[in-house]
């Protein structure tokens, strides 16, 4: 728990007629902090004192986990309406609401969700699905209940027309430790400028990332960005970018080659080379792909050699390449499969 000291409610329960109040705060903090929730949740019944002591403490105390978190936010011209989903950790319980906010309003702490969410612990969840088309509103309600360095297994976001990226770069900055993210559409309004070398935040324990750019103008993904993904997830083994931007494929293809060409075998304590992980790569479909001249683009100068190959059929196409380890004679394997992504045939109005 916080160390920030617990609130007393002084107008109500006086020291003198209460001597749980005598006690340390060091010791109040250590014997809640053994109690699960649903204990601390029945003790709100057992007294006036407690039910306020536990009320104005809610922060600092023992909450149920979320497993899961789904949000959508459509704005109009005059209202953002939002809709949510909360499934609960251990007892599986969901529950959801709709809410709907004026686009006037900018002052969020008196909506439903806010009194939701500040009813859990937060700082660790199996997934969180976000869809949000228009206005910031579901980033600037995250904000505020969020913690630095949240975990989360299974990051999924939709974001259409998003006027403020500086309120979104916030809420990703929370989202430090995610393993998998899909991030579906990501475009923003025409005023809404991305940086040239914005980075992901997340550091360690991604495994996967599928990040596919509107057809509008916005650029998200840059060099720096990844380079900065595979510098610091070591467990990274499955790549999907589609992007518009210029030889970024080759970048990653270059970060992947990067990393299989140590050996980390006489580092290992069950003596299995971890730098030597098979690879997945999905890039954008191209009319007129060539696999020997992507092949040429990617491995012309290398030790790598073809080991599979699929023809184009329906804007799809596939090959692999390998080469054996000198040192541990282990396979290192990058398989390319082109795709188009859906988005890039819908119109985008942002533009």
């Amino acid at each position: 728990m916080s160390d920030v000291e617990f609130s007393i409610d002084d107008n109500s329960n006086r020291i003198s007629e209460n001597p749980f109040l005598l006690l340390p705060h060091s010791l109040v903090k250590a014997t809640f902090n053994k109690l699960y929730w649903t204990d601390i949740h029945n003790l709100k019944k057992v007294s006036r004192f407690f039910n306020n002591f536990i009320t104005q403490n809610n922060t600092l105390l023992p909450r149920p986990r979320l497993s899961d978190l789904k949000i959508t936010s459509n704005s109009t011209k005059k209202y953002t309406y939002l809709k949510a989903t909360f499934i609960m950790m251990d007892i599986n319980k969901r529950f959801g609401l709709s809410e709907r906010v004026s686009n006037e309003y900018t002052n969020y702490n008196s909506l439903r969700i806010n009194s939701i969410l500040e009813r859990f612990d937060l700082t660790n969840i199996q997934s969180i699905r976000i869809k949000s088309k228009g206005r910031e509103v579901i980033f600037k309600i995250m904000n505020n209940h969020f913690k630095d360095e949240t975990t989360v297994n299974f990051l999924e976001l939709t974001i259409i027309k998003c006027p403020n990226f500086n309120v979104f770069s916030a809420f990703m900055g929370k989202m430090k430790y995610v393993t998998n993210l899909i991030i579906t559409r990501i475009c923003f309004t025409n005023e809404t400028e991305v940086p040239n070398n914005y980075i992901l935040p997340f550091v360690r324990n991604m495994t996967s990332i599928s990040v596919a750019e509107c057809n509008c103008r916005i650029h998200f993904i840059n060099p720096q960005m990844i380079n900065n993904l595979f510098i610091s997830n070591p467990r990274l083994q499955l790549i999907s970018f589609h992007s518009k931007l210029k030889d970024f494929d080759i970048k990653v293809v270059d970060c992947i080659k990067d990393r299989q060409s140590y050996c980390s075998i006489d580092n290992d304590e069950n003596g299995e080379c971890q730098r030597h992980k098979n690879f997945l790569i999905i890039l954008p479909f191209k009319i007129g792909i060539d696999i020997t001249d992507e092949f040429m683009r990617f491995f012309g100068d290398g030790q790598y050699y073809i080991s599979g190959y699929s023809l184009n059929t329906d804007n799809l196409c596939y090959f692999s390449v390998q080469y054996h380890c000198e040192v541990c004679m282990r396979l290192k394997i990058i398989r390319l499969l082109y795709t188009v992504p859906e988005i890039w045939n819908q119109h985008c109005d942002a533009r």
